[in-house]
């Protein structure tokens, strides 16, 4: 599983395109290797949008967040008031 080829990326996108926001956000946070590939935008944007997507009732993303970010500050029980004012604002970087 997450071998560095393009063709073991294709196979781990259909495992991980099964999974919900919630457990893509754990899987984010068991290795460094799960990391890398979830956090990967070119690979796994898919990924994150199919399952916010296959939820109903989920607001849009908001222009400000990225697919992981908006599933990380739905399913987390962090407070994220403070960081979503200042990245509309644009008081801090992304």
């Amino acid at each position: 599983l997450l071998g560095a080829s393009l063709a073991h990326a294709s196979c781990d996108i259909q495992v991980f395109s099964h999974l919900e926001p919630r457990d893509l956000c754990t899987l984010v946070r068991t290795n460094k290797a799960l990391r890398d590939f979830l956090l990967n935008r070119h690979l796994s944007n898919a990924i994150w949008r199919g399952a916010r997507e296959r939820l109903e009732g989920l607001p849009a993303l908001p222009h400000f967040l990225t697919e992981p970010a908006y599933a990380h500050f739905l399913f987390s029980n962090h407070c994220h008031v403070g960081s979503l004012i200042a990245l509309e604002t644009g008081t801090v970087s992304e």
